[in-house]
């Protein structure tokens, strides 16, 4: 999907797919201008409950809160995705995913510059509350009032095998996690 466009000013999830419980696999959306006004924006899905496989997006995406380059809200299964392009978001923005909920993203990268007016902000995901993050990376800049971090702003899982090289910007900000260590989280 090449040169896609598009807004929406209600407050429900957009994306390719608002909701998706399926499996969306080799997806390229390139050229992505996507404006959210509410919660929950992403290039392939709003709210992910289900699976999301060597896709890649680059872009524009903008909205309230959980915006991201890929998935806005994520309850599923991310691997071998890509992003690159810019996220303007409020409370959870990330390059790649904006909320990480529960499930897992593995082998995952984003080289999107990320800002926010809100927190956390991330490289690659804007916040973490659970599930697992593995082999994963981001190399875009990171800006942000609050809980900023090159790969994510804050931590309340696991994160494995993952580094970040962008620049970061904010208050309690950090090269990899703004704030880290969220019981029960760890990064090894």
């Amino acid at each position: 999907i090449s040169h896609w466009s598009f807004t929406e000013q209600g407050n429900v999830p957009v994306a390719l797919f608002r909701e998706n419980d399926g499996v969306v696999e080799n997806l390229a959306i390139c050229a992505l201008e996507l404006t959210g006004g509410g919660d929950s924006t992403g290039g392939i899905a709003g709210q992910l409950y289900g699976s999301v496989i060597n896709s890649i997006v680059s872009g524009t995406v903008s909205g309230g809160a959980n915006v991201g380059l890929v998935v806005g809200f994520n309850e599923g299964l991310i691997t071998d995705c890509h992003s690159a392009g810019t996220v303007f978001g409020g409370s959870g923005a990330g390059g790649l995913v904006g909320y990480h909920y529960i499930g897992a993203i593995s082998r995952c990268s984003s080289s999107a510059d990320v800002s926010s007016d809100s927190f956390p902000t991330g490289g690659l995901i804007g916040g973490i509350s659970d599930g697992v993050v593995d082999r994963c990376y981001a190399t875009g800049s990171v800006d942000g009032p609050l809980y900023v971090g090159g790969l994510t702003g804050t931590v309340g899982s696991a994160i494995s095998n993952s580094y970040a090289t962008g620049s970061v910007t904010g208050s309690v900000a950090g090269g990899l996690a703004g704030l880290g260590g969220i019981d029960p989280g760890t990064i090894t």
